[in-house]
Order: C-alpha cells, then sequence, then structure tokens
C-alpha cells in the first residue's frame, strides 16, 4: 500500500472509530439497515448527535443510504453499514499500534457482543451455524499462505454481503444479520504447538 494510501486508511478507522456513538452505530448497521430516528431510540442521545456521526460515517466510506421512502413530504433515508466497514479490516495494518490496539479491543467487543446475543438467542448452537477455531504448527511460507487465505475468505464475505444487499434492495429477499469471523495471528511461542 502507497504512502497516499496508507494516509488515506488511517484517516478512514482514525475517524470511524475515534468515538462510542459511531462504534455503536457501525454495529448496529452492520446487523440491520436502520433510519436515523431507529438509531437514536436504540442508542439513545439527541437526533442531531446521531446525524452527525452517520454524516461522518458516510464521508469515510463505512455506511451509505440503502433506501429512501417518503414521509409526510419528507423524505426518509435508511442506512447500512457497507460490506468493508467490518472491524479488523486489512487496511487497519497501515494505521499507528496505538490506534491498532484500541481498535482491536473494539472488534472483540462487538464480536463478544453479538455472540452473547447469538448465545442467548439459541443461534449459535443451530443445525447450520459454524463455530470453530484451531491452533496450528507452520512454517513462515505456511504462516503467509494462512494469512492470504483468511484475506481472500473475507473478500468473498464482502462478495456474498453485496450481492445479497443488490437481492433485497431489489425486493428479492430479505436481509438477517450473519456474524462470520476469521482471525489468524502469531499465538505468541515458538515450536510446535
Amino acid at each position: 500500500m502507497g504512502d497516499a494510501e496508507g494516509k488515506h486508511a488511517e484517516h478512514w478507522f482514525v475517524k470511524a472509530l475515534s468515538h462510542p456513538v459511531r462504534v455503536e452505530i457501525l454495529e448496529l448497521l452492520n446487523e440491520r439497515e436502520a433510519s436515523p430516528v431507529e438509531m437514536k431510540r436504540r442508542l439513545g442521545g439527541t437526533l442531531n448527535l446521531i446525524n452527525y456521526h452517520l454524516k461522518v460515517l458516510v464521508d469515510c466510506g463505512c455506511v451509505e443510504v440503502s433506501r429512501t421512502e417518503p414521509v409526510r413530504g419528507a423524505i426518509k433515508h435508511f442506512y447500512r453499514a457497507v460490506p468493508r466497514s467490518y472491524f479488523g479490516h486489512s487496511d487497519l495494518r497501515e494505521v499507528p499500534a496505538s490506534i491498532r490496539g484500541g481498535a482491536t479491543e473494539l472488534s472483540l467487543r462487538s464480536f463478544s457482543k453479538a455472540f452473547r446475543r447469538a448465545a442467548e438467542a439459541g443461534t449459535v448452537d443451530s443445525e447450520d451455524a459454524i463455530l470453530n477455531w484451531m491452533s496450528l504448527a507452520v512454517d513462515e511460507l505456511g504462516r503467509e499462505k494462512a494469512i492470504e487465505l483468511s484475506e481472500t475468505v473475507l473478500r468473498g464475505f464482502e462478495l456474498i454481503a453485496k450481492q445479497s444487499r443488490e437481492r433485497a434492495a431489489a425486493g428479492e429477499t430479505p436481509l438477517a444479520p450473519l456474524v462470520v469471523g476469521v482471525a489468524a495471528f502469531d499465538a505468541g511461542g515458538k515450536g510446535a504447538a
């Protein structure tokens, strides 16, 4: 990634994740579409506050208008997170470590909340759910291939989400939240696992 792209990545993450209200909006909009009024009801605060943070997220490319609806002479906007706005995006590697650590913590907290909701709803143990992790012992080439595969899988998830949104926009199918996760990181030790 070039210097200009790295600065853009840093700017994107710093702005998007630098306020807890924006993180909450992203969490909500990664789950489902919502209007600013619905966001206010769920997250609290004022409509002006929600709209301000929503504008920042739109400007960062994390959120987009998914549809509009006429309401009493005005236009009601509905928003949805764009697929690239997941926490842990590979662009985050270009961000200084001090910010990256905070984003990692937010990512794990967000994933943990989603997991708890799914566990309470009983969907984590459903027949079509997948919950798995493994520890591997790999050489440097194996590590590189595992990271490359993880990035390919993430791009595949983004494409699936984009295509689903297109079908939903065409009125073909409704959207439902699905949590997916991919992780590959050094376990902190050397030698065989």
